[in-house]
């Protein structure tokens, strides 16, 4: 009776440490309100080393500091004998990893670590042991009884739910951190895109033309002061309507920049087109180059409308006044685009040809061309567009009044900007039919006067030909004459008369040498020098000039 009753005292004193055990467990979760994984994991393995006597307690949790998980492991501080035979901390961490590399359903209830036998209780933190494990050892035989095993399921159980609380903090200030950060950044952004909004009022407020905006439908929602003070209008009565701005439009132009409005808005393509405006200061109205164009998000989605009223009136009195002035040059003037389309001809050149300006305009101008010309003139332009050089080119151009073609030259030449492009082609017409008609007929007349002159070069050549044979032929009738002369002599002068046949031969041989050198000079043949006697050929020019001198009774004296 008396070992009942102290075995069940024993047994009260057990259940009370129990009790107390279980309670010191439950009030661990009180120690961790700061939610560090690593407090908790060292306050968890302290209690649990002094409340069970344990020689060591190990955890491992599945979140890591770079590649390496978080590991501790904590040795209990007993006498130098147990120390002695206790492996080292690493040593124990390193069997408990190889150990616990494996399916946890098959951990052993005992491992040997450096030929010491350890009983250990393996338990998982969390359902499936996402969290991590929790490894308790102690080199009591009977290591661990049931309500050892039991508290040290509750202790893991409270470390699991509190490491996961601790996850769930830590993630719920990640997501505030990234939230603030994501909030900062995008007041940030709608700070700078209001103060980017912000200057883009005030440069259009600045800006030296009418400015405003409307939205998608038509509706004003901002002009700016340059178009108020311009016009004389209120800023709320502007925006009361999408046509409220037109009243100061001239109502000859209402209509038209009307329908040229809504048509801009409901394609969403904007429009430009010109009016005139009145202008407050003075009540005179003037000419506007109005311009919308729309305005898209990324998404290409219409957000609104920009325009501007730009004040022409200056710029259309000097077109007119270069107009007027291009109407009173005596010249058929043109001009094209930097492509070479035309887009302006004088009313010079439209009069001369009978075309309108409309079907002379782009590439229009070919119908103005003989049709064989065509290709010449066409080759000869699009060469000087590619590379900016001069273009002139004769063509024959219909005529009207007459309806024939008519030859005229085409001159053309590029006006060029500061970095040499051309900003734009200016060229001219000039009939020159008469002109080439006369030098056709000034040829034909050179035509005739040249075989004129060759007939009467012919002529003073045939008489100087036969002048020349002639005085050798007369020697050679006089000195035979003379010769038969001196043979009827009686008695007959026999030396005399070979004397004078020596001088017949002589003419002879004068006349053939003028036929010689005539062939000669017809021929083209190259002049041959020789050697002459002068006083001889004195004599002979002498006595081939004897009959002329005879005739004029001109004394000669040698």
């Amino acid at each position: 009776m008396p070992a009942q009753l102290e075995n069940f005292a024993e047994e009260i004193k057990r259940l009370r440490r129990c009790n107390s055990d279980l309670v010191s467990i439950l009030a661990l979760p009180a120690m961790w309100s700061s939610g560090d994984p690593l407090q908790i994991v060292h306050t968890l393995v302290d209690a649990l080393l002094g409340m069970f006597g344990l020689d060591f307690v190990y955890v491992r949790l599945t979140e890591s500091v770079g590649n390496a998980p978080i590991e501790t492991i904590r040795v209990a501080s007993t006498a130098k004998e147990l120390r002695k035979t206790l492996p080292r901390p690493q040593e124990i961490s390193e069997a408990l990893n190889r150990s616990l590399a494996h399916n946890p359903q098959k951990w052993p209830a005992r491992i040997t670590i450096d030929g010491e036998d350890i009983s250990t209780v393996a338990l998982r933190l969390g359902l499936n042991g996402e969290i991590g494990v929790l490894v308790a050892g102690s080199q009591r035989v009977d290591f661990p009884d049931q309500t050892e095993k039991l508290l040290l399921s509750v202790a893991a159980n409270q470390a699991a739910i509190g490491l996961q609380g601790s996850r769930l903090l830590s993630q719920q200030k990640e997501v505030a951190i990234e939230l603030d950060e994501r909030v900062s950044q995008r007041t940030a952004e709608l700070a700078a895109a209001n103060a980017e909004l912000q200057l883009q009022v005030g440069l259009l407020q600045q800006i030296p033309v009418a400015a405003w905006t409307t939205k998608s439908d038509g509706r004003p929602d901002f002009v700016n002061q340059n178009w108020l003070e311009y016009t004389g209008q209120q800023l709320d009565y502007v925006l009361s309507g999408p046509e409220a701005w037109m009243t100061a439009v001239h109502p000859d132009d209402r209509e038209r920049i009307s329908r040229a409005f809504w048509e801009g808005i409901r394609s969403g393509q904007g429009f430009t087109t010109e009016a005139r405006v009145r202008r407050a200061r003075d009540g005179t109205y003037r000419w506007h180059l109005n311009r919308v164009v729309a305005l898209c998000d990324a998404e290409g989605n219409l957000l609104r409308f920009v325009g501007t009223a730009t004040d022409i009136e200056d710029l259309k009195q000097s077109q007119e006044n270069l107009r007027q002035m291009t109407e009173t040059i005596p010249e058929m003037l043109w001009s094209a685009s930097p492509e070479g389309a035309i887009d302006y001809c004088n009313t010079r050149l439209l009069d001369f040809t009978g075309f309108s300006a409309e079907e002379v305009m782009g590439d229009g101008w070919t119908k103005l061309i003989h049709p064989d010309d065509i290709g010449q003139a066409a080759r000869a332009w699009m060469c000087s567009v590619t590379t900016g050089s001069p273009y002139r080119v004769e063509v024959r151009t219909f005529h009207a009044s007459d309806r024939t073609y008519r030859w005229c030259v085409t001159n053309a030449r590029p006006l060029l900007d500061q970095q040499g492009r051309i900003l734009k082609w200016h060229g001219t017409v000039v009939d020159m039919h008469d002109w080439k008609q006369a030098q056709e007929e000034l040829r034909i007349t050179q035509a005739n006067l040249a075989r004129v002159m060759r007939v009467s070069t012919m002529g003073e050549l045939t008489a100087s030909i036969a002048h020349e044979v002639n005085q050798p032929l007369s020697g050679i009738i006089t000195n035979a004459s003379t010769s038969l002369r001196m043979l009827a002599a009686d008695p007959p002068n026999i030396e005399g008369a070979r004397e004078t046949a020596r001088r017949t031969i002589r003419d002879a041989n004068r006349a053939s040498e003028v036929i010689t050198r005539l062939r000669g000079l017809f021929a083209k043949k190259s002049a041959t020098v020789q050697s002459m006697d002068l006083n001889e050929a004195t004599q002979e020019v002498i006595a081939l000039s004897l009959t002329e001198l005879q005739k004029s009774r001109v004394m000669l004296r040698a």
